[in-house]
């Protein structure tokens, strides 16, 4: 007991190696790593650890296609998580609640296998129960609780609401928590998000609009580091396709208000970001899609962009 007690001082390290190996840093058969996570967890005692290794185990096969094996490891997280009583602990241990991102990364899973109803029930419980019982002073853990929700809501056009989630709980937080001159690791996703959301809700009408179309035909601005975008594109919506969707709706604004030299710039840069998504979701070699909860975005994108590009087949997803 006193050994595997010791372990607990290992597991958060074995949690960033995860980072590492989600991003594409690090190449590793990641179901049978997390499997003797979980094992190990689990005989530790400690449902901080549990419950973190089972959220990997969730986010791990989903991201490699076992939409079962994920959501089932899932339900076992859900009937031991208790915000009030465990969200400092995960993020004392691990930085961030893992076992509530889960909730929300749920969101993803089961809106690709279709699941509807349940997509509703885990949105509804991520902002009713969830939001308001995590520390808002970590940014960080309610920007990726919420990422998931504020793009479902994106894709069903419920821009208002999603703005609403972002401006209330991350931009506010951000500044008062943080500071105007801070950081926080997703950082860069935070304007492309916001002109995203506000580019739908005011088409022409968009305040500032010359300035955020000059800031975002800036080559640099709003696209995020290589690893970041390993890490977000894992969990279902890549960075890069985030700032070309962002740099196709401010085109077609560019487009309505006579603006043609944005128009272009935007739609370029759109277009190269997409391509770099694609590169990463899709296997050159074999055709096969890494990443089936990102691709739909990075397809449509390239379909509107792209004269030349041919659709993928869907059956060619990965299984490892």
């Amino acid at each position: 007991a006193a050994i595997l007690e010791d372990h607990s001082c290992v597991f958060p390290i074995f949690s960033g190696l995860f980072l590492q190996i989600k991003a594409g840093t690090i190449k590793i058969d990641e179901r049978s790593l997390v499997d003797k996570f979980v094992k190990v967890t689990k005989m530790n005692g400690d449902p901080i650890h549990y419950m973190r290794a089972l959220a990997m185990k969730s986010e791990v096969n989903a991201r490699l296609g076992h939409f079962d094996t994920s959501l089932f490891a899932f339900s076992l997280l859900e009937t031991m998580y208790d915000a009030a009583s465990h969200h400092e602990g995960l993020c004392k241990s691990y930085g961030s609640d893992r076992a509530a991102q889960a909730f929300s990364a749920a969101i993803f899973w089961n809106r690709h296998q279709g699941n509807d109803k349940e997509v509703k029930r885990l949105q509804e419980s991520v902002v009713k129960e969830l939001l308001p019982k995590q520390d808002h002073k970590n940014v960080h853990n309610t920007f990726m609780l919420l990422l998931p929700v504020i793009k479902t809501m994106k894709d069903n056009r419920e821009f208002a609401e999603a703005k609403h989630l972002f401006d209330d709980y991350i931009s506010k937080m951000f500044l008062l928590y943080i500071g105007d001159d801070g950081t926080t690791p997703c950082l860069s996703m935070f304007k492309p998000i916001m002109y995203l959301l506000d580019a739908h809700i005011y088409g022409a009408d968009m305040p500032d609009l010359d300035q955020v179309l000059e800031w975002m035909v800036t080559e640099d601005n709003g696209v995020s580091t290589v690893f970041l975008d390993g890490l977000i594109t894992s969990l279902g919506w890549s960075t890069f396709c985030l700032t070309a969707e962002c740099c196709l709706e401010l085109s077609k604004i560019a487009h309505a208000t006579d603006q043609v030299e944005y128009e272009e710039k935007l739609k370029q840069k759109g277009l190269k970001l997409a391509r770099e998504a694609f590169d990463k979701i899709v296997n050159k070699e074999s055709g096969k899609i890494m990443f089936p909860i990102a691709f739909d975005d990075v397809e449509y994108i390239l379909m509107t962009l792209d004269n030349e590009y041919e659709p993928v087949a869907r059956d060619v997803c990965c299984l490892v």
